[in-house]
């Protein structure tokens, strides 16, 4: 798969690991990629393999749902006098480190396999550069955990 790429910053310019590929696609590669996500979110939610809690990436869900579960949670554990503490990680750069054959084993492990894998893995493996599309971004997201 051909595409063109350009470099957008996510901070400072200056830095030159700030800067980010941005992989421009074909017509047909992305719709090709948004029907393969439609069939893999179909297929983790229809079989219940996501949990009800994950609201990143997912239809139907808002960072407003998260916030709003949180501060529940906080104020159910006061009202118990139970001590409540959160913890907040934002991994910087996440997606490249991604390791693809782990997320691979985990596809598997969540039903998708034969030639829906196949697809993955190929299109992991094969795509001239690395770009983080909405396919591989949702799979990193919430299969990969």
């Amino acid at each position: 798969m051909k595409s063109i790429v350009k470099t957008i910053y996510k901070k400072e310019k200056m830095n030159p690991t700030n800067y980010r590929p941005i992989a421009l696609l074909t017509s047909f590669s992305k719709v090709f990629e948004k029907a393969s996500y439609i069939r893999v979110t179909e297929h983790l939610n229809t079989n219940y393999l996501l949990v009800r809690i994950q609201f990143g990436f997912r239809k139907g869900t808002t960072t407003e749902d998260a916030i709003f579960k949180l501060v529940n949670e906080i104020l159910k554990a006061l009202n118990n006098k139970i001590l409540a503490g959160c913890i907040f990680c934002d991994l910087e750069k996440a997606f490249d480190l991604v390791n693809h054959d782990i997320l691979l084993s985990k596809l598997s492990y969540y039903g998708i396999s034969g030639k829906a894998k196949s697809f993955i893995k190929s299109y992991l493996q094969n795509i001239d550069i690395k770009e983080f599309s909405l396919l591989t971004h949702f799979l990193t997201q919430t299969v990969s955990k």
